[in-house]
């Protein structure tokens, strides 16, 4: 991932080959990581961040804790959760409950009453801005990184995480998210957005693949 970037900025081809290690260290009954990254079309074809998350969400059977600071989703990302929720997986959704970024704060509350009426719980972090952007998965697989959940992180910009499965820090995952639902507000399931606000979202709406 270095290297995509070095290259890219100096112009490069760098020989990936030989920095590839022959063997790596293996850790018995610790579960497995995957490590990968994700960037812009033009070097990375596949949207692996955006397919991470849809893949993981969809293969939930019981519960799904996710934290991110931003929430612009695509539409396939959306709809994921929503079908998470309607399927009855416990779906908790956790933003901030001070932003940073006023309109992108402003856009992501756009997106939750679908996903409340699917049945999702969302809540805000009360204590202010959390800036953790993970997934945990039927207490089993997780995913820690940089990746937002909206569109700069999932189409324009360099990202990288990691894949947990089966792990033992999978428990200290649960236990912060656990921790930080207990600080924060519920979102009620009727939440909707004022007059005035729908019609910002609607005048924004033509710039959410940019925010």
């Amino acid at each position: 991932m270095f290297l995509i970037n070095y290259d890219m900025t100096a112009r490069t081809v760098s020989d990936y080959e030989n920095l590839i290690p022959a063997e790596y260290e293996t850790f018995e009954n610790e579960g497995h990581i995957l490590p990968f990254g994700t960037g812009p079309e033009n070097f990375y074809p596949i949207r692996t961040g955006e397919a991470n998350y849809i893949s993981m969400i969809q293969n939930a059977r019981r519960e799904i804790f996710i934290s991110t600071p931003y929430f612009i989703p695509s539409i396939e990302l959306l709809h994921t959760i929503e079908a998470a929720a309607l399927r009855g997986v416990k779906v908790h959704l956790i933003l901030p409950g001070i932003p940073d970024k006023k309109l992108p704060y402003l856009i992501a509350k756009h997106y939750l009453p679908p996903i409340l009426r699917a049945g999702a719980k969302v809540y805000f972090y009360k204590p202010g801005f959390n800036h953790m952007k993970t997934v945990l998965v039927d207490d089993e697989l997780a995913f820690v990184g940089t990746i937002n959940m909206d569109y700069r992180s999932l189409v324009h910009h360099f990202e990288c995480g990691a894949t947990l499965l089966r792990n033992p820090c999978l428990k200290d995952i649960k236990e912060d998210f656990l921790q930080m639902i207990s600080v924060s507000e519920p979102v009620p399931e009727d939440y909707s957005l004022s007059p005035f606000q729908k019609v910002i979202c609607a005048l924004l709406s033509v710039f959410i693949p940019l925010l």
